[in-house]
């Protein structure tokens, strides 16, 4: 970004050779720097001295130097990150000059300077001489101290910078003066070049900053600068002409000598400079301060000068204003009532004027002046209060204001109003009192007739509600009486002002209408001020005023005053409001509500009846009668009793008014129904009605309406009974409960039970009734409404689920009824709880599928390896004499890789999931399979025994479905036992069911009865009898579905079977099956020959991607005669058949390969060769369909893993055609 620049004001001739020093100097600081590091790094030993006798300048000395002079141009940039490098510079200067002056002090300057040149030379300044003493490091020190003051000079008096600048100055000027004036082997430590750059950087860092305080002083054109100018020259001049004299004196001087001789006299040349700036600055102060008083002086005589001026035209101003006022004063004395009196205190005598005689009636020579003879005719009721009056206590300036009766000497008392002002010595003594005083007695009986017919007014006015009230147009000043100011509800402090106060207590929405009014009567077009309005009261509420005023003008017609009446007219417009409500609504009711009415002249006994009565029923109104008679026709026979009594009734007096539902004819004949209400409205003075008038109110609608609702709630009581929910409200006032009736079925408690917020607490648990209590203190508190689902129990105990519903009605913001609904979940949550058992039941078979998917893929790549491994011992064993040794071993091997076979088949045949297909099997065989399985997974402190009878015919069934049955009993005998152990037992028996059998369900015939009981802790016959009901458990949570025996249940039925169960408490449990005898067997075909058949040299592709089977299978087959191509790939192999279809006799392929598996691959081949024989094989072929070989032709199956023997009677079978085409 850029960096913003300043603008500096432009420099004067002084100023601009200063920076012309300050550059050259910097510039040659960094010559003679860089000249040095050049000759050390040429090895040019000519650069880095003056002369070739001086000592040279050392590598750091000149690197110091490079860095001053770079830092101090990076200064005159004035940017902010140049500032930044200048001190960082700065920095590390001071710490070069430190390190080298410790070394020094150490004794190890040597190393020090050597180190540092080696390292800035890279080596090229090998075996330098070193140079004793502090100097070169103190101008390092000074340099770099002046450098980081660079900032600070430019917001001081004195620079930092500048100061460390001269004293680097004066010790280099030393040393070099030093260095011309002795040997060089006298100061071996100075070396010329370093000080004379050190000069120039001094130099530099001296003139670097020409517009500090100090400069400026110098500058000045006045004494100080003059003194200044000679001092800064004495300075200058005087040590190092000291500085010569001593080196001349002590030339013999060693180098420490000469050292302490420089620094001390840059001591004393720190002296003069400090002596030279404490002058300049204190006579620069005196300078500053006489400029101060000068002008200080110059101002006061000024002011003064002003004030004297301005005095004596105020002196001669008052002069004229003070004799006008003492004309004024007499003229004004001569013409007002007013006596003067003077009262001499000190001589106790009173001077009055002929206006205060002839108030007090007296003549000339009447009053003897005395100050008691004055007292003495005061009123004696007033004399104590004048007596006690204390002029000592008033102020020089104040005036006391005082009224008083005289008694006149004719005994007439005059009403006296007098004022009187003190005077006070120096001392503070009272001397006399000056005042004046008038006979008031007229204008104190006016304002007493005044008052009077003030207070009858005020009466008056107040009497009839009026407040009265007074603008004034010209002061702006409105006045409000006592009466005004109550109606407003304020008190006299609240009102301040003029019509602005009374507008802003006016109602916003009628000022306008107001204003206009106003605006009429000032304009003159309206004579009085009359409108109606509302006012705000402090508390918010509004009131209706009613303003009554008249206008006073001025004699030029402008307006004067405003006066006027206002009274609260609220209550009034309310009753006109009432009465108006009223009419409206009795003209409404009767208008809306189609009433008839009717008045009865009891005395005359002639009924007025209405427009509305004829229509009601269907007559013309100049057919009705007057007679009441015309009512009692038209009653219906079994409603006129009750109608009679009820109007003998109110006749009485015994009910306050008559109302009776009844029926009467219409003219076409049919009944209609009437509300006939009606009240006495006059009496004779006995208390015998003379008038009774009514209403009649066609109500039939509302009785079909109440029909159909009490129609309706039969219903909706069936509707709630079905749904098993009923109503339910609580009166919040009274904590009165109301229950529907279904609500007390549900609770089980009689229709008289009184249910409250105690009693409905017993039929939940204490955590129920917890939440419950907290969701109607909810709903009673704010409204909030709930819907709770909470464990309920009845009264008589049966434990239900119920859903309870409550909201709230409120009324003016408060909660005045809880209502909502009750309701019987049970049969929901029941069917909710199946639902999720069935969803766990459905993961669980989903788990299982998984499973068994799982357990299909690892027997798949199982018996890949076994097939190597059967194969391999079959090669091997072949391959060995009879009588070797290691024929046992193999054979042994052998045995256990069958038993892994068996149990990989038992594996498989647990994860297949295909569809039940009954086959002919052999009911042992499976029992088998499951005994070894539950051997495995079942402890060991349980035994298993199988016993099955030889004669034990082949059944028709699933056999993974009967394992899976198998599995299931053995679990849950497991389950039962596995506390204390026990037997587990399996028997086969064959079984003939016969017509009479207890086995009814079972069709009569031949049957394989298994039994399978365990000694376990049994089953009572309750559990026994629901042991088949789907999710029915005994078992703990999270141990069992319920769906086990459900499912053993489910199986057994499918194969037309039957299952019972029959257990003995602490004995133990026995299911027992049948499953039915198939009724055709296939006897298994038995290889008549022993040997393993051999080939003819056929050719024979193999295709697998396993290297293991495929080697193998390869190796068998080539052993037993045939030729053989083995492929890794099925793509491989169809392109090799495809080019020699007639040379291979069958195919052998593996049906799980990446790629093309073996189905697809037959599918290719039947393009090309329709009869070559294939065989399949597959560690886990089930999902292969039968259908799908049928339709490829020629297609045998073989099962990994297989044997030599195996493997040779499949491809025999293939190649000599004795294998079906399907």
């Amino acid at each position: 970004m850029p960096v913003p620049t300043t603008s500096l004001p432009p420099l004067d001739r002084t100023e601009n050779i200063l920076r012309r020093i300050s550059q050259a100097a910097t510039l040659l600081a960094l010559g003679a720097g860089m000249l040095a590091l050049a000759g050390w790094w040429t090895g040019l030993a000519g650069l880095t001295r003056l002369r070739a006798d001086w000592p040279p300048l050392l590598p750091a000395n000149a690197l110091g130097l490079v860095l001053a002079a770079t830092a101090l141009l990076l200064q005159w940039t004035q940017r902010p990150g140049h500032a930044l490098a200048s001190n960082v510079m700065g920095g590390l200067i001071l710490l070069g000059g430190l390190s080298g002056f410790f070394c020094e002090y150490l004794g190890l300057g040597a190393a020090w300077q050597g180190g540092a040149a080696s390292l800035l030379t890279g080596g090229a300044a090998q075996g330098v001489v070193h140079q004793p003493g502090v100097t070169n490091n103190a101008m390092l020190i000074l340099a770099g101290l002046g450098l980081l003051q660079i900032e600070r000079t430019r917001r001081i008096w004195l620079s930092p910078s500048a100061l460390f600048g001269a004293i680097l100055l004066a010790l280099a000027l030393f040393s070099l003066m030093t260095r011309l004036a002795v040997s060089p082997d006298a100061a071996p430590g100075i070396s010329g070049l370093g000080a004379l750059g050190a000069v120039c950087l001094g130099l530099a860092l001296v003139t670097i900053h020409f517009n500090s305080g100090f400069v400026l002083a110098l500058k000045a054109d006045n004494a100080t600068g003059l003194v200044g100018r000679r001092l800064l020259i004495l300075a200058g001049i005087l040590p190092p002409a000291l500085y010569l004299l001593q080196l001349r004196v002590e030339t013999a001087t060693p180098t420490d000598g000469l050292e302490q001789l420089a620094f001390t006299t840059v001591a004393f040349t720190f002296v003069l400079l400090a002596v030279l700036v404490l002058s300049l600055r204190r006579l620069e102060r005196l300078d500053q301060d006489k400029t101060r008083t000068e002008q200080e002086r110059d101002r006061l005589l000024h002011r003064v000068q002003h004030q004297a001026a301005s005095l004596q035209q105020e002196v001669s101003m008052r002069t004229r204003e003070l004799k006008l006022l003492n004309d004024r004063h007499r003229l004004a004395l001569r013409s007002s009532s007013y006596g003067v009196w003077d009262w001499d205190v000190i001589a106790g005598e009173q001077v009055w004027d002929g206006t205060m005689l002839a108030i007090f009636g007296l003549q000339g020579a009447g009053f003897s002046g005395k100050h008691e003879d004055w007292l003495n005719r005061i009123h004696p009721d007033d004399q104590p209060r004048i007596r006690q009056i204390d002029w000592n206590a008033l102020e020089p300036e104040e005036n006391l204001i005082f009224e008083y009766r005289i008694v006149r000497p004719d005994g007439n008392v005059r009403q006296l109003r007098a004022q009187g002002q003190p005077q006070f010595s120096p001392e503070g003594r009272l001397l006399r009192v000056v005042g004046l005083a008038r006979d008031q007695t007229r204008e104190k009986e006016r304002e007493v007739e005044m008052d009077s017919l003030t207070e009858r007014l005020q009466f008056v006015i107040t009497a009839a509600g009026y407040g009265v009230w007074e603008y004034d147009f010209k002061a702006d000043r409105l006045y409000w009486d006592e009466h005004l100011l109550k109606l407003h509800g304020l008190e006299r402090s609240d009102v301040s002002g003029g019509i602005e106060a009374w507008r802003q207590r006016v109602h916003p929405e009628d000022w306008p209408e107001v204003q206009h009014h106003l605006n009429e009567v000032i304009a003159g077009r309206r004579d009085q001020f009359e409108p109606e309005y509302r006012i705000i009261l402090p508390g918010g509420s509004a009131r209706y005023m009613q303003m009554r005023s008249y206008l006073i003008r001025q004699p030029d017609g402008t307006p004067g005053r405003l006066v006027g009446l206002n009274r609260d007219v609220t209550a009034a417009r309310e009753l006109r409001e009432q009465l108006r409500i009223s009419e409206e609504r009795w003209r409404l009711i009767v208008t809306s509500n189609n009433d008839a009415v009717w008045d009865w002249d009891l005395q005359r006994q002639r009924v007025y009846r209405d427009q509305r009565y004829a229509e009601m029923v269907g007559l013309d109104p100049t057919q009705l009668a007057a007679q009441p008679e015309e009512w009692s026709a038209r009653v219906h026979p079994e409603d006129l009793p009750v109608a009679h009594a009820a109007m003998q009734q109110h006749l009485e007096g015994r009910s306050p008014y008559y109302q009776c539902e009844l029926r009467m004819r219409h003219r076409d004949g049919h009944w209609i129904w009437m509300l006939d209400r009606g009240k006495v409205v006059a009496r004779d003075d006995h208390g015998q009605p003379l008038r009774l008038v009514g209403t009649q109110t066609d109500i039939t609608t509302r009785k079909v309406l109440e029909e159909k609702l009490r129609h309706n709630e039969q219903l909706s009581l069936q509707l709630n009974r079905l749904a098993q929910i009923g109503a339910w409200e609580e009166d919040t006032a009274s904590g009165r409960l109301t229950w529907a009736p279904e609500v007390y079925r549900i609770h089980e408690v009689d229709l008289g039970f009184t249910p409250t917020a105690e009693t409905i607490r017993a039929f939940f648990s204490p955590e129920a009734a917890t939440v419950l209590d907290e969701a109607f203190a909810r709903a009673r508190e704010d409204g909030t409404p709930f819907d709770l689902e909470l464990p309920f129990t009845t009264a008589r105990g049966r434990p239900l689920w119920i859903r309870i519903l409550g909201q709230a009605e409120t009324q003016l913001g408060r909660v005045t009824r809880l209502f909502g609904g009750f309701q019987d979940i049970t049969a929901r949550r029941d069917a909710e709880e199946m639902r999720r058992q069935l969803e766990s039941q459905l993961f669980q078979a989903q788990k299982m599928e998984t499973l068994g998917t799982l357990a299909g893929g690892i027997a798949h790549d199982f018996n890949n390896l076994l097939t190597g491994i059967l194969g391999y011992q079959d090669l091997a064993f072949d391959g060995l004499a009879e009588d070797h040794e290691s024929r046992p071993y193999l054979e042994a091997s052998r045995e256990a890789s069958l038993r892994a076979r068996e149990l990989v088949d038992q594996i498989l045949t647990f994860s297949r999931q295909s569809g039940a297909k009954k086959v002919t099997v052999e009911l042992k065989a499976i029992v088998e399979d499951a005994r070894r399985f539950l051997r495995a997974t079942v402890p060991a402190t349980i035994r298993i025994e199988v016993s099955a009878a030889d004669d034990c015919a082949p059944v028709l069934a699933d056999a993974s479905q009967i394992h899976q049955v198998l599995l299931n009993l053995g679990s849950n005998a497991a389950h039962a036992m596995h506390q204390t152990g026990g037997l587990m037992r399996i028997t086969l028996s064959p079984a003939t069911v016969a017509e009479s059998s207890s086995f009814n369900q079972l069709a009569p015939g031949q049957y394989v009865r298994l039994d399978f009981s365990d000694s376990g802790h049994g089953m009572d016959e309750t559990t026994c009898k629901r042991i088949f009901d789907p999710f029915f458990t005994t078992k703990e949570v999270g141990q069992g579905t319920g769906l086990g025996l459900s499912m053993v249940h489910g199986i057994i039925q499918a194969h037309q079977g039957a299952i019972s169960v029959e257990s003995v408490i602490g004995q133990g449990t026995t299911f027992t099956f049948f499953l039915p005898v198939a009724e055709a067997q296939e006897t298994p075909v038995r290889n008549a020959s022993a040997d393993m058949p051999r080939g003819r040299g056929e050719l024979v592709a193999i295709v697998d991607d396993e290297d293991l089977v495929r080697s193998f299978a390869q190796i068998s087959l080539e052993r037993a005669g045939y030729r053989v191509v083995a492929f890794d790939r099925a793509s491989a192999c169809l392109e090799e058949i495809r080019g020699r279809i007639g040379d291979f006799a069958v195919l052998l392929t593996d049906q799980t390969m990446p790629g093309m598996n073996g189905m697809e691959l037959v599918t290719e081949i039947r393009n090309l060769a329709p009869s070559l024989p294939v065989i399949i094989m597959s560690g886990y072929y089930s999902r292969i369909a039968p259908e799908m070989l049928q339709q490829m032709g020629y297609v045998s199956l073989i099962s990994k893993p297989f044997t030599n023997e195996e493997l040779a009677h499949a491809v025999h079978r293939s190649v000599s055609g004795s294998a079906a085409p399907g």
